[in-house]
């Protein structure tokens, strides 16, 4: 065979194996699937089992920071024997954290120094999204050292709650300084946070989601969530600073208010 022949045959069969491989199925790679996500009109409810108390969180609307910023309002509601107390908060979705966070910035409060540098809206990082074992962050809203407060990430085979057995639980240890309140809490792959559990002390409280909707997908019954009484935002904020309960629900939470 002529040099020139070989050469175009050698090309050609060259070109066909290429062709073949090319037209080979792509291998499929698995999604990665968030541990907390926001979508208008998510809800969720939990309940405390010791004191009966219920909570509710949800989604209402999208607003937007003073610098900008998308954030998702979200009205919290606690349902008590003395009635019902709702206030308005803002979380939103930012470098792999499930955040809380103010609309207005501190900046001209703190005139540009301390707090104003680093954290102008008051930010929490709840939650990494896409957790991964021995990951540790710290909630930045403090700023000396002795209050921050770390968030250390281990994996569950399962936790049950009412309405489901979820598998592959991220649980987050809440370490704070003082150590006087260990607090744990769990979020499921999809369905994002699914339960609390505080011990402070002698106090120990559980928060188990008995209701998720997440996206238009939903899990568990939906409760009815209303009472005779009824206290709205600031109204709010001052009676349940001094109730017991709430504060229990906050170290539920993890959230420092």
């Amino acid at each position: 065979m002529k040099p020139l022949l070989k050469t175009i045959v050698l090309c050609t069969l060259l070109l066909t194996i290429y062709s073949c491989e090319n037209t080979t199925e792509p291998v499929k790679t698995e999604e990665v699937v968030p541990y907390m996500s926001l979508h208008v009109g998510d809800i969720r409810q939990y309940y405390e089992e010791t004191s009966g108390v219920r909570f509710q969180w949800s989604v209402i609307d999208t607003v937007y920071r003073t610098d900008g910023q998308k954030v998702y309002a979200v009205k919290e509601s606690w349902l008590f024997e003395s009635g019902l107390y709702t206030v308005i908060l803002y979380y939103y979705i930012h470098d792999g954290y499930f955040i809380q966070t103010d609309l207005e910035s501190n900046a001209k409060q703190s005139g540009e120094t301390g707090l104003a540098k680093t954290n102008n809206f008051n930010e929490q990082k709840l939650a990494p999204v896409y957790p991964k074992a021995g990951m540790y962050c710290f909630d930045e809203k403090e700023l000396n050292d002795s209050l921050k407060i770390f968030l250390r990430v281990r994996f569950v085979n399962s936790f049950a709650t009412d309405i489901a057995l979820f598998n592959t639980v991220a649980e987050l240890n809440i370490v704070r300084k003082d150590n006087t309140t260990r607090n744990y809490i769990y979020y499921a792959p999809h369905w994002g946070h699914i339960g609390s559990v505080a011990d402070n002390q002698n106090n120990k409280a559980q928060m188990l989601a008995n209701y998720i909707k997440v996206n238009n997908e939903e899990i568990g019954n939906h409760l009815p969530f209303a009472s005779k009484l009824h206290f709205k935002s600031d109204q709010s904020s001052d009676i349940l600073k001094k109730n017991t309960l709430f504060e229990k629900f906050i170290h539920l939470n993890g959230i420092e208010r």
